[in-house]
């Protein structure tokens, strides 16, 4: 596909004249392979066009995955996260490819060394003489030259080019309807072709100016940099920025000839590159998706033994790892299932020990029923008691928990809550201890206010095992995410394995808990058939 860049690069890089060298896509691709061949010629720049491409593409699409994911979770709409992310990953990896892309360029227009049939202000021997005389002769800054140009393109490309993926692919899946949820090869290629050719489309003015300033000899336009040839790119207009450069080429040129010139193989060229790209993108996603769901995704980054590799299934009894008592990664914090007896750390029951990142916390995950108290947990409970101080209230301990009646956002002596016995609290542990009653709270202790602590009223409560409990709490959650695309409600998650959940009718509540219920020993791909199983019957 480079070369049909190459031509592209071409007939919106030729001098002006009358009448042009290259007249069209097929003309272009023609008289370059028979004047100057396949690697010089077709394939002029390929070099540095690799180069910046892996990483470049490793921090696109590592930014756009992070910021989809972000925004999707903190409540923002599905078409602003996808243009967010695509502009946002694309701003970051601009830093990698654009002096790639500066090389890459002015190699294509130039084409092989002392080239007799083209005249383009620039004559290199290979690209790292390129690199050479570029920096020698107008400094580092030269390889950030049309930066703007390129963000200008690419920001808007990349954001469209997403959000019209996107968009197709929820209508496609909806078409389809496959039992597993997931597109048909040809139906993805096509959603990311046309997607991509959209996007090439709309954004082929700012391309045509990013070419022409990336490769306009700078002034004053007498003989090309580095160049060994008497040449001379004679009556040239020198732009002098983006608008510029589009007024004046809009003004001498016309629409089509001035600011679509080249148009025919950008489309081709960018329909085919996002085929490629999203077929790749959805089987890494999916594959990712399924080592997740079964364990087999790596959760940390120090490789002793097997606990960063594989799931790591622990006992009543066994020390762990040095890699969580040594405090390899700095101050570490214990969740259930482990517990420090002198200076080790040992786990004191089954089940397979788990890693969060965020604030380095380890825990033993099992699907056991009773749950232990732990500070800091969010927990579901009823409120069976209570008097002028405290409520009593159910958590599923072995012991009720203490909740206080100035435990509330704004609660005072003479403002205190009326919460009813039966009533559902959902509350934070305060204080957790072997030898009394757990103490809970209903506000955030940071910022003083309920954040969705407190009573919780109408609804339905589920009891799972805890271990769901706790990978319902994930934001990247899968079942909670397809019921969510289907059905608003909105759901109170305690780690002692109590699930609220409430909806705009019964029966959408039902099918939403049987849903939940459902899926903890599901596959991604039996959760998507559950799920589209029973919305239709709904």
């Amino acid at each position: 596909m480079h070369s049909v860049d190459t031509v592209k690069t071409r007939l919106q890089g030729q001098p002006s004249g009358t009448p042009p060298k290259y007249t069209n896509m097929f003309h272009a691709y023609s008289t370059i392979l028979r004047e100057e061949g396949w690697s010089r010629g077709l394939y002029g720049g390929v070099a540095p066009a690799m180069t910046g491409s892996l990483p470049g593409t490793t921090v696109y699409f590592g930014t756009y995955e992070y910021t989809k994911r972000t925004l999707t979770a903190a409540g923002c709409p599905d078409t602003l996260a996808h243009l967010a992310g695509g502009s946002i990953g694309d701003f970051f990896a601009s830093f990698i490819y654009v002096p790639s892309e500066v090389l890459k360029t002015r190699m294509q227009l130039q084409g092989r060394y002392n080239n007799p049939a083209f005249i383009s202000g620039y004559n290199y021997k290979n690209t790292w003489h390129a690199l050479q005389m570029i920096v020698r002769h107008d400094g580092v800054g030269a390889l950030y030259q049309g930066y703007r140009a390129t963000l200008l393109r690419d920001v808007p490309f990349s954001a469209l080019q997403f959000a019209f993926y996107e968009k197709f692919k929820l209508e496609a899946r909806r078409w389809e309807a496959r039992d597993d949820g997931h597109m048909s090869l040809h139906v993805e290629t096509v959603c990311g072709a046309v997607a991509g050719g959209l996007a090439g489309f709309l954004t082929t003015p700012l391309d045509v100016m990013k070419t022409l300033l990336q490769t306009q000899v700078k002034k004053p336009t007498q003989t090309s940099i580095g160049a060994t040839t008497g040449g001379t790119v004679a009556n040239q207009k020198y732009y002098v920025g983006i608008w510029d450069g589009l007024k004046w080429n809009l003004k001498h040129h016309g629409v089509i000839g001035g600011l679509f010139r080249g148009v025919g193989p950008r489309v081709f060229w960018t329909s085919l590159q996002s085929a490629l790209m999203f077929v790749i993108y959805e089987q890494a996603l999916n594959l990712q998706d399924n080592m997740r769901h079964f364990g087999q995704w790596p959760y940390g980054s120090n490789q002793e033994g097997t606990l960063h590799n594989q799931p790591h299934i622990v006992l009543p009894g066994d020390q762990i790892p040095s890699a969580v008592a040594g405090s390899a990664e700095g101050v570490i914090k214990l969740g259930p299932g482990l517990l420090v007896e002198e200076d080790n750390v040992e786990a004191i029951k089954a089940g397979v020990l788990k890693h969060a990142s965020v604030g380095n916390r380890w825990w033993v995950e099992s699907n056991q029923r009773r749950y232990v108290a732990a500070q800091g947990e969010s927990v579901v409970g009823v409120v069976v008691t209570k008097n002028a101080d405290n409520y009593k209230v159910d958590i599923g301990a072995a012991q009720q928990a203490l909740l206080g009646v100035l435990a509330f956002e704004g609660a005072s002596k003479r403002n205190r809550p009326d919460i009813k016995i039966g009533a559902l609290v959902y509350c934070r542990v305060s204080l957790a201890n072997k030898d009394m009653e757990a103490e809970l709270e209903c506000f955030n202790p940071t910022t003083g206010k309920s954040d969705g602590y407190g009573e919780l009223k109408s609804g339905f409560v589920i009891k799972t095992s805890l271990g769901l409990a706790r990978r319902l709490l994930d934001p990247k959650t899968l079942i909670l995410r397809l019921l969510g695309q289907q059905l608003p409600f909105e759901t109170a998650i305690g780690m002692n394995g109590k699930v609220w959940i409430n909806s705009a009718s019964p029966k959408h509540t039902i099918l939403i808990c049987n849903a939940i219920k459902n899926s903890e020993f599901l596959s991604p791909q039996e959760c998507t058939t559950m799920v589209k199983s029973l919305i239709e019957k709904a």
